[in-house]
């Protein structure tokens, strides 16, 4: 009897898992552009060193390495085509698939002391499943430059999820079980900036969830000790990176919380709640969002009229959250009617997805299973939208590359094609080659700045037209 509920569950996640496919599908077969093109060009070198120096990761080692392995599997000569970025986005795809395991697993272990098992652990669930079919996070997977940061996520959520199993159960925290949250929490570090979110999330959770039967003068020591070992373990990576990374990469990033970003942050606060691609899906994407948002908050403000002081702190710190998590990009705008630069809001979008799935379940009937299940066709719908045009930048560079290496052909150049955003900048070659094209091109030689590169063919917009006629 044990095996019927599985049975009757596995053409839902069949069906879930095909719908998350068809949301990230149109940006997953495109090849490289943007940022992703000076990263992939800088994956060179030996050694240590090397895993400091790869542009666009700020720095974080295992971000690096992380596209060094891929590199070895996916590529041939070390070379980069659009078929091999189509399988590094697979595999960001994938790391979100973790970070959304994650997110359920420290939902249900934080919401358990307070809502119970079954409530905790529908809410898990469900943030689980929102997270994969968000708009937000579709924009932020198919840049590659960001898979240091997914992975940052993966382990910071497990991490966390690792220190409140620690310290709920029995009477004493389990040393094994505190090692493995603080190691987690060192691995964040070493892929992303957004782990320097890992030591109030761990005191946070300590001071909430963590042996509530504690007075609160202990409650709060132990959150401050856990704050001050987790903020030890993330910011280790620094002892490394102080010497062997570049210098734009040697020092914490700055919180750009500024007089600047103020209207900034209210556009993508508005972005957060309404994930509309007007310029991919039109008018009616707004509706469709406005509808989405009030299905997954009205359980909260039924469940609210039966305990309005536990739901008045969870909407303030979760409101609180949000915008903490924006303050880290808080200088960089996301467009309200394309989403374009809404991959800066893959942070606040976790924070978002895990508050939803705690409001939509609030009310343990009926509506707990049947308002995700109108939701999520809903959110994937949007995601598409947002796919689709991230897509079309893709393809487009990939018709320019097909065109450029005509042009070259045609003129007799068997050297190595370089793309870049603008020909002025000294671009970070290595002496592996790399088959990567720009929106701007010229011609050069070997570059007298770094001797041991590739030799490069840079061609004017203006020039490209007359070289393929």
């Amino acid at each position: 009897m044990e095996d019927a509920p599985r049975r009757l569950a596995l053409p839902w996640v069949i069906a879930f898992g095909l719908l998350v496919a068809w949301a990230h599908a149109p940006s997953l077969t495109a090849g490289p552009f943007g940022d992703d093109l000076e990263m992939l060009a800088g994956l060179s070198g030996k050694g240590p060193a090397s895993l400091f120096r790869v542009p666009h990761l700020d720095g974080r080692p295992l971000a690096a390495l992380s596209l060094f392995l891929s590199r070895s599997i996916w590529t041939e000569a070390k070379v980069w085509t659009p078929q091999a970025a189509t399988w590094l986005r697979l595999e960001n795809l994938a790391v979100l698939l973790v970070v959304a395991a994650g997110l359920r697993r420290l939902v249900r272990r934080a919401l358990t002391p307070w809502l119970g098992d079954d409530s905790a652990r529908a809410a898990g669930l469900t943030a689980a499943a929102l997270l994969l079919v968000h708009p937000l996070p579709a924009a932020a997977v198919p840049q590659l430059h960001l898979r240091g940061e997914l992975l940052a996520l993966a382990f910071g959520l497990f991490g966390a999820a690792a220190l409140l199993r620690a310290r709920q159960q029995g009477a004493r925290p389990a040393p094994a079980g505190l090692g493995r949250a603080f190691l987690l929490a060192f691995l964040a570090g070493m892929c992303g900036r957004w782990a320097l979110y890992l030591p109030p999330l761990y005191a946070l959770l300590e001071a909430a969830s963590g042996r509530r039967f504690r007075t609160s003068a202990q409650r709060l020591r132990s959150a401050a000790v856990t704050a001050l070992a987790c903020a030890v373990c993330v910011s280790a990576e620094y002892a490394l990176r102080v010497r062997l990374a570049p210098d734009e990469a040697q020092t914490f990033q700055e919180l750009s919380a500024h007089l600047m970003a103020i209207p900034l942050t209210a556009e993508k606060v508005g972005i957060l709640l309404l994930p509309a691609p007007l310029d991919a899906l039109g008018p009616l994407s707004i509706p469709a969002a406005l509808f989405a948002l009030a299905l997954l908050v009205h359980p909260a403000f039924v469940a609210g009229r039966t305990a309005p002081r536990f739901w008045s702190r969870t909407v303030l710190g979760w409101g609180a959250a949000l915008l903490l998590a924006l303050l880290l990009d808080a200088d960089t705008r996301a467009a309200s009617f394309s989403l374009a630069g809404a991959e800066n809001l893959l942070l606040a979008s976790v924070v978002l997805c895990a508050g939803l799935g705690v409001t939509v379940t609030a009310i343990p009937d009926l509506r707990r299973r049947l308002l995700p299940l109108l939701t999520v066709p809903i959110l994937a719908w949007l995601a598409h939208g947002v796919s689709e045009p991230i897509g079309e930048a893709g393809r487009a560079v990939d018709a320019a590359r097909d065109d450029l290496e005509a042009a070259a052909e045609a003129r007799g150049f068997r050297g190595t094609w370089i793309l870049v955003e603008d020909p002025q900048e000294e671009l970070p070659l290595g002496p592996d080659p790399s088959v990567l094209l720009s929106r701007r091109l010229a011609v050069g030689g070997p570059d007298r700045r770094n001797p041991g590169a590739p030799q490069g063919v840079v061609l004017p917009p203006a020039d490209l037209g007359r070289a393929l006629c």
